[in-house]
């Protein structure tokens, strides 16, 4: 292929992956590494090729998101362009204005949107009425609630299936709505993969033998191996502390009764000893630890003490596994049949009614975009056929996303030798959209390496693997820290891939020169001084994550004002930035320029704080910002319809249709779109007769008539004929253009702008006037597309745990972003501050009372009586599959998280000193951590501690002995103390009740919506 007139130096492994023609090319791109460019330059080429140019018809490229695809779509026209500037004939000149006029047929999207394109015109293949349409994601859950409810009633109405469903739901002591949602997920868990009936076919053939069927001996091998096998190393450890801290007085006592049985059972499994195994565990009694020798004091013998005793105490919850009772088949195998079948026949009648729905609603959704697409491609060879002829080349970025069932769907429209995939599996963080990184790990793993030239003579070639190793975003020194934590914490066994040579992070450009650290991890130490410590005599260290980060907060050690750990962080963080942007004792910190690459003092706007799960957590850190004048842009600081414009709306919109409720009406007559004040209120309220009523309307309707203000009796008649004309235009109009005729005639967008995150309050306001468009249009899945119907459909919606995430702010603001890692892929940010490392990891997909898997099928919580129930033996296998793929996704999460800084990256976590010393102690200081500990980790700090456990900084800050190894360049370690960060968070809370006028500009730096404000 010729190159398009691209003036950029490729790095080896990028022109390899943007000229191997011939082949299949799957390009493994770490972090920063200019996946999208090589993509873009790749299609590029292709299409301004001097010899051969292919037509934009005949490329396929299927991006993750939409905003992706038009990215890329702008991409290879802004190359194209540059081509056709610099064309060296004027038929080539022809040849690429050409190319650029046809680009927007070009088939450049997301799989889904790719899918309704050749569904629409395959339409009578399928049976579908030619006028299908999507159905809203949040119309479409509303619904699926809907017909569940029905399946329900009818199966409780049926004789034969109403017993069944009574076991099922425990007699109703087992939270009978969590049991009956699981039917919904089971539904789509079912929709990302393939051979949908041929899983429930061997699901009701388990569910009939259940009484009798067990695991499979690799199955329960496997997951008892595990499980012995982290036991084994926590045995080992307290042996080494034993040998360093006792001498090894307990050397004989824990080979004999923790290392050398453990060692024995694994002998056991390896050699297909199930049963003999298992009973040696059962038998096994570890007996009383021997007393301590004179010299050795208490507190350092509970610290040999406790890894043994976590040792003993997982072995001993082996004892109370299903999977381990004897009476199993006697005590929950007659059980267990029944509730699995009904599950299974729940899903079956659920399905069929769910597209019963859609069909008199001629509807899709997204899964069956995916599923009609295969049953189109499986029914009709033809059409196959002929996708297969029409594209010469596809393209799938983000690989390392898809799921089953798109896999196969791209195999059946692609040949051996014309697809292009960009991914890394590192950063596969969408679990929860039941995305399958192993499929990608499977095609790489039967590639070639680009090194080895491809077998001559060979029709169809196999794969070529290309690595993308040099960075393009970080600066060298992040980059050093990257590849020395991951290098240490990201193993194959935990996230699933090795972090090898392949993925180790080369600097592509030069290191800036910057004063001060690239790399900063502050521990907040939530040990008060007046605690004792290790050292003190005080008995065993604290292990747990005893962080106090309660939604609730805890209490400071003086009276006064209420901190929480969560807001200490937050008021460290906001220092932290203050300090950055506007100096400390000294000039502001310098960044260099994405744009021009000149160093600059930096500016809020390059700032990032990433959060795993900012849900209930990102306010405190935007009101702490705020307190501190700190201009803040957050995508999630709370529910959409929690915020404070958008409530406000909504009550206008209730009281439109209901003016009877006092709430919803006291809101609107006290906020900026009427503007009565609380004393008018209660004026009105206090003035009116008894005989008036309750109700706050009638009082109002009262006072216009005979109340004793003239000036007051004025504004609430004016704001009562503005609600009764709102009230008949709402009748006569669409909602949509009745939400823009109350922003236009109250001016509050203009309003909410000149606030505090007013580009985000604006953002929030346009999108409820979009939601509102998008109900119009789906609006008959709910029989109505009135205002009253919106209400409804928004209470169905929060009734269901729903909300819609807050609009994105226009990024072009000066402000600070709190973000959530996921929001923030494929993003990088000058400065990045990783908060809340300490939160815990979320357990969710391995808890509740039934389980889900391909293989395993269905684990189910059995009740034995009303009040006690026992996991099946499938359970506790599918929950551990569940445990293992969660902790490799955490393990991405916290890689995509590191790795979108270009310049700077703080890591901040809350925890007791002593028991960051205590989890440094954990890990060697040579080599990789071994899986059985990175596999105990709570939180994220716990792999960054044992990560950084040769790091001579960190291991002196917490009072061990530091390594011979080198360390880092342009790092530091802090630790903070509890009680200045008390005082620093009570000082910017103490001003957070303090009445503030909203004619007042807003805080923090004045803005053009600020000044017109104020104008």
């Amino acid at each position: 292929m010729a190159r398009a007139s691209g003036r950029r130096r490729w790095t080896e492994d990028q022109a390899r992956a943007i000229s191997t023609a011939g082949r299949t090319v799957l390009v493994s791109a770490s972090a920063g590494t200019g996946k999208t460019a090589v993509l873009t330059e790749r299609v590029t080429r292709l299409l301004a090729d001097a010899t051969n140019p292919i037509d934009t018809s005949s490329l396929l490229v299927v991006t993750f998101t939409e905003a992706a695809a038009e990215e890329m779509k702008a991409r290879i026209a802004a190359r194209l362009r540059e081509a056709y500037t610099h064309a060296q004939s004027p038929g080539q000149a022809s040849t690429l204005y050409g190319q650029l006029l046809r680009l927007d047929a070009a088939q450049i999207s997301t799989i889904h949107a790719f899918c309704k394109r050749t569904i629409e015109e395959h339409f009578q293949v399928l049976g579908l009425d030619p006028a299908w349409r999507i159905i809203e994601p949040d119309a479409a859950r509303i619904l699926k609630q809907h017909v569940l409810d029905k399946v329900i009633e009818a199966a409780w109405q049926d004789p034969r299936m109403g017993q069944a469903l009574e076991i099922l739901l425990g007699g109703g002591s087992g939270g009978v709505d969590r049991i009956l949602r699981r039917v919904i997920d089971l539904s789509e868990f079912l929709d990302a993969r393939l051979g949908r009936a041929e899983w429930f076919e061997r699901a009701a053939y388990i569910g009939d033998l259940a009484a009798h069927a067990a695991p499979t001996d690799a199955d329960r091998c496997a997951y008892l191996r595990g499980r012995l096998e982290r036991a084994l190393g926590w045995c080992r450890y307290g042996r080494q502390l034993d040998q360093r801290l006792a001498a090894g007085h307990w050397r004989d006592h824990i080979e004999a009764r923790y290392t050398g049985p453990v060692e024995q059972w694994i002998g056991l499994l390896d050699a297909g000893c199930w049963d003999d195994c298992v009973a040696r565990i059962v038998a096994h009694d570890f007996g009383r630890f021997p007393n301590r020798p004179k010299d050795l004091d208490k507190a350092r013998a509970e610290q040999v003490k406790k890894p043994l005793k976590k040792a003993a105490d997982a072995i001993k919850a082996l004892k109370g596994l299903s999977l381990f009772a004897s009476n199993y088949q006697e005590k929950v195998g007659p059980r267990l049949g029944l509730p699995v079948r009904m599950l299974i026949e729940l899903t079956r009648q659920f399905d069929a009614a769910w597209a019963q729905a859609k069909r008199q609603r001629g509807v899709l959704d997204f899964a069956d975009l995916e599923q009609r697409m295969l049953d189109l491609l499986d029914r009709s060879d033809e059409v196959a056929e002929s996708l297969r002829r029409r594209f010469r080349w596809v393209f799938v970025d983000e690989v390392q996303d898809i799921n089953a069932v798109q896999q196969r769907l791209l195999d059946r429209i692609s040949r051996p030798d014309n697809v292009f995939m960009v991914g890394d599996v590192k950063q596969s963080i969408y679990g929860f959209r039941q995305s399958r990184p192993e499929l990608f790990i499977e095609r790489l793993a039967r590639a070639l390496p680009a090194e080895q030239p491809a077998p001559v003579g060979v029709t169809n070639p196999p794969p070529m693997r290309v690595d993308l190793r040099d960075s393009f975003r970080s600066r060298p020194t992040v980059l050093d820290f990257a590849n020395r934590l991951f290098g240490r914490i990201m193993t194959q066994g935990i996230a699933g891939v090795d972090y090898d040579e392949r993925a180790i992070l080369r600097p592509a450009g030069i290191e800036p020169a910057v004063d001060g650290p690239a790399v900063e991890m502050v521990v907040l130490d939530e040990q008060p001084n007046d605690e004792p410590t290790a050292d003190d005599g005080a008995g065993g260290v604290e292990t747990g994550d005893d962080t106090e980060v309660g939604e609730n907060g805890d209490t400071a050690r003086e009276s006064g004002l209420v901190v929480s750990a969560r807001q200490r962080q937050a008021a460290y963080i906001a220092r932290r930035i203050q300090a950055m942007v506007e100096g400390e004792g000294g000039p502001p910190m310098q960044i260099r320029d994405p744009d021009t690459g000149d160093l600059r003092p930096v500016r809020y706007g390059d700032i990032a704080v990433l959060l795993r799960s900012p849900a209930k957590r990102a306010r405190d850190y935007v009101e702490v910002l705020r307190l501190a004048g700190i201009p803040v842009s957050s995508d999630s600081s709370e529910g959409f319809f929690a915020a404070t414009e958008v409530a406000d709306m909504m009550a206008l919109l209730k009281t439109l249709d209901n003016p009877r409720g006092d709430i919803e009406l006291a809101a609107v007559l006290r906020s900026e779109m009427i503007g009565l004040e609380d004393a008018d209120l209660a004026r009105v309220r206090l003035d009116a007769p008894a005989q008036v009523g309750p109700r706050l309307y009638d009082a109002a309707c009262w006072y216009v008539r005979g109340g004793s203000d003239a000036a007051l009796r004025q504004r609430v008649g004016e704001a009562l004929e503005r609600l009764g004309r709102w009230r008949r235009a709402a009748r006569t109009q669409s909602l949509a253009d009745l939400i823009w005729d109350i922003y236009r005639e109250t001016g509050y967008l203009a309003f909410v702008s000149a606030l505090p995150g007013g580009r985000q309050r604006r953002a929030n306001l346009l999108m409820l006037h979009d939601r509102a468009v998008q109900f119009e249009r789906s609006a008959d899945a709910f029989q109505g597309r009135s205002l009253a119907h919106f209400i409804e459909f928004v209470e169905q919606l929060l009734e269901a745990g729903q909300d819609w995430a807050p609009a994105a702010a226009d990024t072009a603001e000066n402000a600070v972003r709190i973000l959530s890692v996921h929001r923030s892929k494929g993003l990088e940010f000058g400065i990045v501050f990783l908060a809340e490392l300490n939160q815990p990891f979320n357990r969710e997909d391995t808890i509740g009372p039934c389980q889900f898997d391909e293989d395993l099928l269905v684990g189910l919580q059995v009740w034995t009586d009303r009040e006690h129930c026992v996991p099946s033996r499938e359970y506790e296998l599918i929950a551990d599959r569940h445990r293992t793929r969660a902790l490799a996704e955490e393990m991405r999460i916290l890689y995509v998280a590191v790795t979108r800084a270009r310049e700077h990256v703080v890591l901040c976590a809350s925890r007791k000193r002593d028991a960051c010393a205590e989890a440094l102690a954990q890990a060697p200081v040579e080599g990789r951590v071994d899986d059985w500990l990175l596999h105990d980790a709570n939180c994220a700090l716990d792999w960054v501690l044992w990560g950084l456990a040769d790091e001579p900084r960190v291991r002196r800050l917490f009072g061990l002995e530091p390594p011979a190894g080198a360390a880092l360049d342009r790092f530091e370690a802090h630790l903070v103390a509890r009680e200045e960060l008390d005082d620093l968070a009570r000082r910017l809370l103490a001003d957070r009740d303090r009445p503030r006028s909203l004619d007042a500009p807003p805080d923090g730096p004045e803005t053009a919506e600020a000044r017109a404000w104020a104008a």
